[in-house]
């Protein structure tokens, strides 16, 4: 997390969830429907779990308590993909397209920057390869 008084910038741990479209869109024309959406869930502490879950129209928000999710693989599908990210956010840089999709909320969420990244299969290969993203790791 970012400090503003030291500047100190620490990274967050984030597990982003890469799964099937769950609603139509003409966007979806474009896009592989087996990865068709990304969202973003992070360990707020020993009790809860926060969902971030950005959508074409809106984002939203929401606390999940680990007595009905224990393990990260219970908030996913049994054949979403998961890969736990550290993210850091390096001030001063630009960002992307910024495009209200799921891949640039969950891009500006980890402090990702990268223009030609647009769809979730493209952040998911750009994740792997970068090795900045762990699969299912610990789900």
């Amino acid at each position: 997390m970012y400090d503003m008084k030291s500047g100190i910038n620490e990274p967050i741990e984030w597990y982003l969830i890469f799964t099937n479209a769950k609603y139509s869109h003409w966007v979806w024309r474009f896009i592989d429907k087996k990865m068709g959406h990304v969202y973003a869930v992070k360990d707020l502490n020993p009790y809860q779990w926060l969902v971030v879950q950005p959508c074409v129209n809106m984002t939203y928000v929401n606390i999940l308590l680990k007595s009905q999710f224990p393990v990260i693989r219970a908030i996913a599908d049994a054949d979403d993909d998961i890969i736990k990210v550290s993210s850091i956010v390096k001030p001063g840089v630009r960002g992307g397209l910024n495009w209200f999709n799921c891949v640039e909320q969950v891009k500006a969420l980890i402090g990702m920057k990268s223009f030609w990244t647009l769809t979730p299969k493209q952040l998911h290969r750009k994740l792997l390869e970068t090795r900045n993203g762990q699969r299912n790791a610990k789900c």
